[in-house]
């Protein structure tokens, strides 16, 4: 929905027309000469209602105006559902509104006089929870698209609390709602102290940004017979069109990015052998850098810093290390060569997955910048353990961790330049009831608590329940704590071995296989051997062309 030339008065969320007559409305609305409502948010974030009523399309603006106009011609708010998570970010806003602003561009006169000016503000709105913030991961992605800089939250521009400080009255050209549905209903306001039934058009927060839905031929609902199609090239794109981005704003990145890695690198060899790596007989671009996902509160890898000393000290001298990659972390004050000035977090999160060549962790945010690593790198989803023989489905099973198509995050590295892995961690690796038996049945007689029965009750399992013991513990006793989503893990150090026999075979022990020589036939033999689905693999196929192959699998 697309509106020309109104006023919003900031501290009450109200839309209004620009006009040289004041309609009747209270003077308190300290709007001057309001022609009449255009928008009144009453949640905010739930629903938006807009006047239908006809406009005056010869308004004029008063001489003695107390609103200030925007110096932007447009005001773009976006909504999607679960955008304070960074993969339904990227997918329901980003990928679409990557397709939208290319054709705006297209038909865009002086193109690129006005690429270097500020032409379109963007919102984003936070329609699911009202709490949530924009973070350094929002704007990187927002920041590489085409008119996408300095994102701002619609909530704040909304919160009296935040705009306190902000004019009575603020004035726009244009303002776009994208990503909500338009319905309308006759609704009673009062206009000048009299009550009146106007028609509304009540625009409610969508599930995406429409964009150009021809040109979504990847996305987490396409079938799989449609995703083996070489044409199918939007998240290649978008992750290419990023990236040039970047590298045409900031001439310094290369430089940037080299000394990162060589700041990784000395780090890693300061822990490690305490000597300074030779980059004389090894050269920085022979280096391989695997960065480890790091998370907080929830899933997170428990073992990590033994994994990382257990990298190190094997590969070291090979030219591979480990990292930990925690944006929460960043930034690090880092500076960079070209400002002399500490990196941003965001700023400095582009660097460090520019720097890497490979990407471990859990579903979850920080894998998802890794669409912004270099071409040919690696990303592997690992999988937590759900049981498969306790009678019914746990809830996650089946479309957090298929192997017969992408996953929900793992579908924006279709078609790229990167490889794309998932490994299903096993038994071992949830830190709950280890010795605990999967044969000997849990006695209920000992244990009659509510929490118990309505177990039964959910799994219908009935009287004469077969519930072994470590079902109780994981399932009855640590209940939430053993759900996929909320569950902490460890990677056994034979996941490692596995990963780099892999997908850096050259730098495995006693190995003469280097990555080039490999085809699509002997990679597959050795990646579904160490027990990896490989959804998006980068290899020579029959005929010599190196490009993506998807080995889908029909059963876990």
């Amino acid at each position: 929905m697309q509106s020309d030339r109104e006023c919003m008065q900031e501290n009450r969320g109200r839309f209004y027309f620009q006009s040289d007559q004041d309609n009747g409305f209270e003077p308190q609305h300290r709007i001057p000469r309001p022609k009449q409502p255009l928008v009144q948010f009453t949640g905010w974030r739930t629903s938006i209602k807009m006047d239908t009523q006809s406009l005056d399309q010869n308004a004029t603006w008063i001489k003695n105006q107390q609103c200030l106009v925007s110096p932007i011609e447009n005001h773009v708010v976006l909504s999607g559902d679960h955008v304070h998570m960074m993969g339904e970010y990227i997918q329901r806003v980003v990928l679409p509104l990557h397709h939208i602003l290319q054709d705006y561009a297209l038909h865009t006169k002086n193109r690129k006089r006005r690429q270097n000016n500020k032409e379109i503000q963007f919102y984003l709105n936070f329609h699911q929870n009202n709490n949530q913030k924009i973070l350094p991961s929002h704007h990187l992605y927002m920041n590489g698209l085409q008119y996408g800089q300095d994102l701002q939250s619609w909530s704040d521009t909304l919160d009296p609390v935040v705009k306190e400080s902000a004019p009575p009255c603020q004035c726009y050209s244009r303002l776009v709602f994208c990503g909500f549905t338009a319905t309308t209903k006759d609704i009673d306001v009062e206009i000048g102290g009299v009550s009146k039934s106007v028609n509304r058009m009540v625009l409610t927060p969508a599930g995406m940004v429409p964009g150009n839905i021809a040109k979504h031929c990847a996305i987490y609902i396409t079938p799989r017979e449609n995703l083996v199609n070489d044409d199918c090239q939007v998240w290649q794109e978008l992750r290419t069109s990023i990236l040039q981005t970047y590298y045409e704003k900031n001439p310094n990145l290369s430089q940037d990015i080299h000394a990162y890695r060589v700041h990784l690198i000395k780090r890693a060899a300061s822990m490690n052998t305490n000597t300074d790596p030779d980059f004389t007989a090894h050269p920085l671009k022979k280096w391989k850098i695997i960065g480890l996902s790091q998370r907080r509160g929830r899933r997170m890898w428990l073992n990590l810093n033994e994994t990382l000393a257990h990298c190190n000290k094997r590969y070291f001298e090979k030219q591979l290390i480990c990292v930990e990659v925690d944006v929460e972390d960043l930034p690090t004050n880092f500076v960079s060569l070209g400002s002399n000035q500490p990196l941003t977090a965001m700023d400095e999160q582009l660097v460090l997955y520019q720097s890497i060549n490979g990407l471990v962790g859990i579903h979850g945010s920080q894998l998802t910048q890794g669409i912004l690593m270099p071409p040919e790198s690696v990303m592997v989803e690992l999988f937590q353990w759900i049981p498969k023989d306790w009678g019914y489905v746990f809830w996650g099973d089946g479309w957090t961790n298929q192997k017969d198509h992408p996953t929900p995050m793992g579908i924006m590295w279709h078609n790229t330049d990167i490889h794309e892995a998932g490994w299903y961690l096993p038994r071992e690796s949830v830190p709950l009831c280890q010795n605990v038996s999967d044969v000997e049945l849990h006695n209920y007689s000992s244990t009659p608590d509510p929490l118990s029965q309505q177990y039964l009750r959910d799994q219908k399992k009935g009287a004469n329940n077969t519930t072994s013991k470590m079902e109780y513990c994981l399932a009855i006793t640590n209940g939430e704590s053993f759900r996929w989503d909320y569950r902490n893990f460890n990677v056994g150090l034979d996941f490692f071995e596995k990963f780099i026999s892999t997908f850096f075979p050259s730098r495995a022990k006693n190995s003469s296989v280097t990555e080039d020589t490999l085809s699509c036939d002997e990679w597959r033999e050795k990646g579904e051997g160490n027990g990896f689905v490989l959804y998006n693999l980068i290899c020579r196929g029959e005929n010599g062309t190196i490009k993506p192959h998807h080995y889908y699998q029909t059963t876990r």
